[in-house]
């Protein structure tokens, strides 16, 4: 094999930057293919066409590879924004569309590799909930515009909406399947309303003027 040959793709001594680029490339197809137990840093390399020492050289270890690659926003109001600014009659339907979106149409997979990987890893369980779950919450009240049981209802809400993300593309329910973030949305909309702005409990402005 001459030299040229045994330099896959010539990034072993290309630009740093882009044999970095190259490596996150590939982990973030195969963790969210086969999350981080089911990908390995042989497979990484062989996808990114690097030797396997330069992912430790970049990257130190395998966990800090995946959190690199899941660099999901801090800032709640990509998810809640818009739920936010729309009238809490509709505010169910559009985050739930709003994480759909989120999870389901972005072609890299994040947030469905960290639901995965958060399954058998402590650290992608705490990657989850400290990204998506108490992000949302810090708007709970906002959400439901009644602070009574906010947080516990908001989290039962987005228990609900990581559920039916798990069933679509982990377990792939066939039912599921052929639904995209819009469809999904307008099924679990009412579900998630009765969450935020349960008919038995009037909004706080209600409960002042009493």
């Amino acid at each position: 094999m001459s030299e040229k040959e045994s330099t896959p793709r010539g990034r072993r001594g290309g630009d740093p930057e882009q044999t970095r680029q190259a490596i996150l490339r590939a982990a973030q197809l195969l963790f969210a293919k086969g999350g981080f137990e089911g990908t390995s840093v042989r497979a990484i390399a062989r996808e990114a066409a690097v030797d396997p020492a330069l992912v430790a050289h970049y990257f130190d270890s395998k966990e800090h590879l995946f959190l690199a690659t899941h660099q999901i926003p801090s800032d709640p109001l990509i998810l809640v924004g818009e739920a936010l600014r729309a009238p809490l009659k509709d505010r169910g339907e559009i985050l739930a569309r709003s994480f759909f979106e989120r999870f389901l149409a972005d072609p890299n997979q994040i947030g469905v590799s960290v639901i995965r990987s958060a399954v058998t890893e402590e650290f992608a369980a705490h990657l989850l909930r400290d990204s998506v779950v108490q992000a949302i919450n810090s708007h709970s009240a906002q959400l439901t515009d009644n602070d009574d049981d906010a947080d516990i209802r908001v989290t039962l809400a987005i228990g609900m909406l990581i559920g039916i993300v798990f069933q679509r593309t982990i377990l792939k329910i066939e039912s599921l399947s052929t639904m995209d973030a819009g469809d999904l949305a307008r099924r679990v909309g009412p579900s998630i309303q009765a969450l935020l702005a349960p008919t038995n409990q009037p909004p706080k402005t209600d409960r002042l003027k009493r």
